[in-house]
Parts: C-alpha cells; structure tokens; sequence
C-alpha cells in the first residue's frame, strides 16, 4: 500500500503539472470508485472547472476544484496516478503493465489525463462540499493523528504519544494511524531498525535516550524516502510511471535471510504483528 512517502511524491510532482489545468470531462469504467456521488453528477460537477490546489492528509490525497470543491482520493493497496498524453510514446514507462490498471481519468487540456491506475480496483474517489481548509481536513480526518513531517512534531510531542500509548508494541504503535498519520509497513520496519528497536518492545519500556533514537529515525526514514520517490518493491508508481528508488536502499524490508546491514553477525528474520509481516534482525534490535 502507498504510505506516507509514495504520497508525498505523488503530490509534489503532480502540483506543478496540474494546479491550473482545465478538466475536460472524467472518465471511469469501474463506477465503484466514486464513492459517495454518481458519476454522471459528478462529470457535470467537473467538467469545465480547474485544478486551483492539492495536498495530502496522512496517505488521503485531496484535489481541488475552482476553490469551490474537493475530491478526496485513497490509492489503497494498489493505486498510483499517472500524468498521461493522450497518445502514449513507444518505450515510455508509462506502458509498464503495472501502469495499465486504468479506471478512472481526468481528461485535461493539452491533451494530456490524469488518471488512476489499479491493479486490485481498492482504491476510492469521493466528493467533498467545499475546498481544501483546516475544517474540510478537521471534519473528515479527525481520526488520523500527527504528521510525522510537520514541525509541530516534535521530540516532546513524540514522548506524548508514548506515554498515552504505554502497552502498544513499537511496530503496532508506529503503523497507528490515530497516532502518527502515514507510516504503514514498510516504513514501520525500516523505521525500528533504524533505532536499532525490537519491534515487539512495549513503547513504555522505552528510555528517553530510546525514544530520541526513535524519533531521530522517523524523521531520517520518511525524509530519506520521499527524496529517493517512495518504494516501488510492488506495484507503486510515480506519476511519470516510474518506480521510486527506496526500495534499492532499504535495510530491512523484504529482505528475510540476507545479512544484517549493520554488520552485527545476525541475518534478518520477520514475524507476523498486526496481521502484516515485520522484518527485523533479532540481533542488534533490543
């Protein structure tokens, strides 16, 4: 699933290509995309207005509509979006299979699409009343915590959280959307490796010298991931069909039985936790 870094990416590189464009008309061939309205409403809603904003809230990207609406999209396990010409160019990355999941796009002018691509169909479009401001994200995020990017997180706000969350085991409490917005599976694991954390710790058990580490690690991972475009060991993409690069430099994920990067003699071992796979090495993570 695209965590916080993949969106990252997608929203950086789409908001100088598409904030200003016109939308022609929208396109979709699996209507159980569009949440909340029809599709018919919702071309007529579209059609003729402009792109005036985006932004993302945790992995939820947020489109802007002539200041005046917002479309909220969720890429779920498998979604990406994609910046298209009408006609594609032999060799372009754009013709990837991964990228051909098309089932919805907007049509722009100078003939270009933006559209999402969807191997599993998971992924979801819904209409929000009203443009991006704090009440629009208060009102329909209220449930997700602190950014993890943001400056008002910081190393006290992160001793906060722990001692509010005293039981929760590292990795479960890391991928806590109610807690810190963004962070999913892979960024989890990489993240408790990089304290040098065992993901089944008790974040109550931590010691402040720990939880630096911990929040030092945050920071480094999700900063270090949006700068190489996200993780592309499956199906994600950048809008230009391109896969981010992480996925080269990760230390831990997905990389059962190979050495230990920090050279500590162990080999990297995974578990299940929270009905997904953590991978750790049981050496140097204490």
């Amino acid at each position: 699933m695209p965590e916080l870094p993949e969106v990252e990416t997608t929203i950086r590189f789409l908001r100088p290509r598409i904030v200003g464009r016109m939308i022609k008309e929208i396109w979709a061939d699996w209507p159980k995309i569009i949440g909340n309205i029809s599709f018919t409403e919702l071309n007529k809603k579209l059609t003729g207005k402009k792109f005036t904003a985006i932004a993302r809230r945790g992995k939820n990207i947020l489109l802007e509509i002539n200041e005046e609406l917002t479309l909220w999209i969720h890429l779920k396990m498998t979604g990406h979006l994609l910046i298209r010409p009408a006609k594609i160019p032999k060799n372009s990355p754009l013709l990837e299979k991964v990228n051909q999941y098309i089932h919805f796009k907007f049509l722009l002018d100078k003939n270009e699409e933006l559209s999402f691509s969807d191997l599993r169909k998971f992924g979801r479009v819904r209409y929000l009343p009203g443009p991006i401001t704090n009440n629009l994200i208060a009102k329909n995020f209220k449930d997700l915590g602190i950014e993890p990017l943001a400056k008002e997180f910081t190393l006290p706000i992160l001793k906060q959280l722990i001692s509010k969350n005293k039981q929760k085991p590292l990795k479960i409490f890391l991928m806590d959307q109610s807690i810190i917005a963004g962070i999913g599976n892979i960024y989890a694991s990489e993240i408790a490796f990089g304290a040098r954390l065992n993901p089944k710790r008790k974040t109550g058990d931590f010691t402040q010298a720990e939880i630096a580490k911990l929040y030092k690690s945050i920071k480094k991972i999700l900063i270090k991931a949006v700068d190489a475009r996200g993780t592309s060991v499956s199906d994600f993409r950048d809008p230009e069909g391109l896969p981010g690069k992480y996925g080269n430099i990760r230390k831990v994920y997905q990389r059962k039985n190979q050495p230990c990067p920090n050279e500590c003699g162990g080999m990297i071992d995974s578990f299940k936790q929270g009905q997904r796979t953590t991978f750790w090495c049981p050496k140097c993570q204490k």
